[in-house]
């Protein structure tokens, strides 16, 4: 239900964005690392809004995996040791009645 949320809410701002791109037509004059150049300035705020976006994806998914990753090497951890605990127990009952045998021979 999250994830449908965010994504009307994106799709609301994309469309806004574009009813504001077809109502201004004004030129701007964007200065950058290297160079400068002339972009209508719906253009503009469309370009950064969606690079933005899928930066934020980007990054979002590869925290996203990072834990899922973690997660995952957790539960194998600790599958694991309880696959060990339970190989110890075994072993600690089969020592105990065997030194219970040797008692009554």
């Amino acid at each position: 239900m999250k994830f449908v949320l965010i994504f009307l809410l994106v799709c609301i701002l994309s469309v806004i964005l574009i009813i504001f791109g077809a109502n201004n037509k004004e030129e701007v004059v964007f200065n950058y690392l290297l160079a400068q150049n002339s972009y209508r300035l719906s253009t503009l705020l469309v370009n950064i809004f969606l690079t933005g976006l899928f930066l934020g994806w980007i990054i979002t998914g590869i925290f996203y995996l990072k834990a899922r990753i973690a997660l995952m090497k957790a539960k194998r951890k600790i599958k694991k040791l309880t696959l060990n605990k339970d190989q110890r127990v075994k072993n600690d009952a089969n020592l105990k009645i065997i030194d219970d045998k040797k008692r009554f021979f």
